[in-house]
């Protein structure tokens, strides 16, 4: 221990119950920090929770949570989980310019509670129901997948009970072909024979 102009220097390992500092400390560093209060140059360890009541600034690097034990969880906790929507950002270099969300909308019971992804606006993403349902470009869907807009697919799409077009007065099928082609509908066995 040895006092000098500037404070007290020491150079072993120092012991305290308790203490505080009012102004800067510095952690493995020759001086504080001129932008921040608590300055670690190094590592850090917390055996116990943490409370952060501000934002998290990661400048480099990465966040990672550590899987060693064999459990590890994200929760995101709302004050009021009825008014307040929990979500993770994916923004571009320039801060506040979010362009993608994952958002847990608790505005709701039971069934509906939401899980969205999305881009600036809640009607331009997915939509998960708590009872399974999925909404793409739709907030609320009604059946197990519910679809504002075109469905395009590549290959068969199957059912084993039937297709429902449209039920209004406009509705209508159409099988769409090139100019040289041959539109047909066929009926096939369970076998695959016609």
């Amino acid at each position: 221990l040895q006092t000098t102009d500037t404070g007290i220097n020491v150079t072993g390992h120092a012991d305290m119950d308790t203490g505080n500092v009012a102004g800067k400390f510095a952690v493995m560093s020759a001086a504080v920090h001129g932008s921040y209060d608590l300055y670690n140059n190094g590592t850090t360890y917390f055996n116990g929770a943490t409370t952060l009541d501000d934002n998290v600034t990661i400048t480099s690097g990465k966040l990672k949570i550590d899987t060693s034990a064999g459990v590890s969880s994200i929760e995101l906790l709302a004050v009021n989980a009825a008014t307040t929507k929990n979500k993770i950002s994916f923004s571009e270099a320039i801060a506040g310019d979010e362009s993608f969300y994952i958002e847990h909308d608790g505005a709701g019971t039971g069934a509906d509670n939401l899980l969205k992804i999305h881009g600036d606006t809640n009607n331009d993403g997915i939509t998960i129901r708590r009872d399974g349902k999925v909404g793409i470009k739709k907030n609320d869907p009604s059946v197990a997948l519910d679809v504002t807009g075109e469905i395009s697919a590549s290959d068969d799409i199957n059912t084993p009970t039937k297709v429902v077009i449209g039920e209004s007065a406009t509705a209508e099928l159409r099988l769409k072909k090139t100019n040289a082609g041959i539109a047909s509908i066929k009926f096939y066995n369970n076998d695959g024979t016609s």
